[in-house]
């Protein structure tokens, strides 16, 4: 008798996108409200992490509002009643056998979820633990983990429809974003992996830092969420946020001022990119407490922890010991483990001015001959092209004006720094995704430029075999 299958023979429902919801991207909009514009039966997977109010109201730990349970406590609570509402729109809106995998941490799960999901089609099927690799608070124990209730809507069955069984009960993964209800991106790959057809939809109708929807570009599969507040961590530049030029050189090459403007306001986005990469980089840095703030303290009396710490533009123009006239480097990092200090020009591409290069090479040399008689580091100057992960074709992109050593890549940066290459990457596609939707809805905004495509379409399925 077979008990596990790795093949599906679940058939996935057509699903109609509701026009005010981009796929794929962060979406503004009340949770209950999402719910409602779905179809019955038609989404495979969806998960829920509800902001619980239980545990902040029946033990004071005495740092809600402080500390660490400050951002905890300032997102908006969901009440028990709220929470049960939400969870019969999601049993309604999933397929049969579909999946809800729900959050929750040890309070609640000892404390009367079971009232959530009564008159609903979804029972209990599994229970996955997540290891969060860090201690949490707790009157007695101290809490590592949360856990991750498996439900499913009947019938009820897993031959056929969970085809993935290298998954543990007990899952060890640590995750560096910023906002206090992060998830771990590689467990709930694995499941929407598991359960989710190639072509089914992944819902989250309270998505937070949208981490289901890094899981989902993760897995190869489409997700759909929203959450009521817009995402507070980094973000790449959004084109949307650029005025544009409609009497610009882009409206003299295709003769329309709409599609000048739209290719003004993507080139400028795609100018601040860069800029919006040192953000980002910084920011992972500063939520481990090692970016330097003021440079000529830490110059003088280094802290005692052999850690790695990051200085950006700012700090160094605050110096007053480290007098310098040109353009600053983009990254100071000061490696106390090897004492040494790396002094980095951040590319979001590669560079292809060769007089650029030139001028940028040389006030690399210049900031290094300036800081290294005041710090008791050896010191190298690099250029990081964040995106490529081929040094040869980073030499090449700058016109052989750097050597080997000199070049380096986005993950080298992220490997000395301590910070997440991956995760970045995957936030920035989501950005992406998100500027995709926006270029292509102006484009057709316009009546006449929305006739061309047309056009051209009908033109290019007649020519095409």
């Amino acid at each position: 008798m077979t008990v596990f299958s790795v093949s599906r023979d679940v058939e996935v429902p057509s699903f109609d996108l509701p026009q005010v919801l981009i796929p794929n991207a962060p979406n503004i909009c009340d949770g209950e409200t999402f719910l409602n514009m779905l179809s019955p039966s038609t989404v495979s997977v969806c998960f829920f992490d509800p902001q619980y109010r239980g545990i902040l109201d029946k033990m004071s730990y005495g740092n809600e509002g402080v500390s660490r349970g400050r951002a905890r406590s300032q997102l908006q609570q969901m009440p028990k009643e709220q929470i049960a509402k939400f969870i019969k729109l999601i049993s309604d809106a999933l397929t049969p056998s579909g999946h809800l995998f729900l959050w929750m941490d040890k309070y609640e799960l000892c404390n009367g979820h079971h009232e959530w999901i009564k008159g609903t089609n979804l029972s209990v099927v599994d229970l996955i633990t997540w290891d969060k690799q860090r201690m949490g608070m707790g009157y007695r124990s101290r809490r590592y983990g949360e856990h991750l209730m498996v439900l499913q809507k009947n019938p009820r069955r897993a031959k056929g429809v969970w085809i993935r069984h290298d998954i543990p009960d007990v899952w060890p993964e640590k995750v560096s974003a910023r906002h206090p209800h992060a998830k771990p991106v590689k467990l709930q790959a694995a499941l929407i992996d598991s359960v989710t057809p190639p072509d089914g939809i992944v819902i989250d109708p309270a998505a937070g830092s949208y981490s289901v929807l890094k899981a989902c570009m993760e897995a190869g599969r489409s997700f759909l969420g929203c959450d009521i507040e817009a995402v507070e961590e980094y973000e790449m530049a959004k084109i949307e946020n650029y005025p544009g030029r409609k009497d610009g050189g882009y409206t003299r090459i295709f003769a329309d001022p709409v599609l000048g403007r739209l290719f003004s306001r993507t080139q400028s986005a795609v100018i601040s990119a860069g800029n919006e990469l040192e953000k980002i980089v910084y920011a992972e840095v500063a939520q481990m407490g090692r970016t330097v703030d003021d440079l000529d303290s830490f110059i003088v009396s280094p802290p005692p922890s052999k850690k790695v710490y990051l200085a950006n533009k700012s700090a160094i123009k605050r110096s007053k010991r480290i007098q310098f006239g040109s353009a600053e480097p983009d990254l100071v990092i000061f490696d106390l483990r090897k004492n040494h200090c790396y002094i980095v020009e951040l590319k979001d591409g590669d560079m292809f001015d060769t007089k650029k290069v030139a001028g940028e090479l040389s006030t690399l040399k210049e900031f290094q001959n300036t800081i290294s008689p005041h710090v008791k580091l050896s010191t190298s100057i690099h250029f990081c092209s964040f995106n490529q992960k081929d040094k040869l074709q980073i030499i090449s992109g700058f016109k052989g004006k750097i050597d080997e050593q000199q070049a380096m890549t986005g993950t080298e940066l992220c490997e000395i720094l301590g910070i997440d290459y991956g995760a970045i990457i995957l936030h920035r596609e989501m950005d992406a995704n998100g500027n995709r939707s926006f270029f292509l809805r102006e484009l057709v905004k316009d009546p006449d430029i929305r006739n061309e495509l047309i056009k051209a379409i009908e033109e290019t399925s007649i020519i095409t075999p």
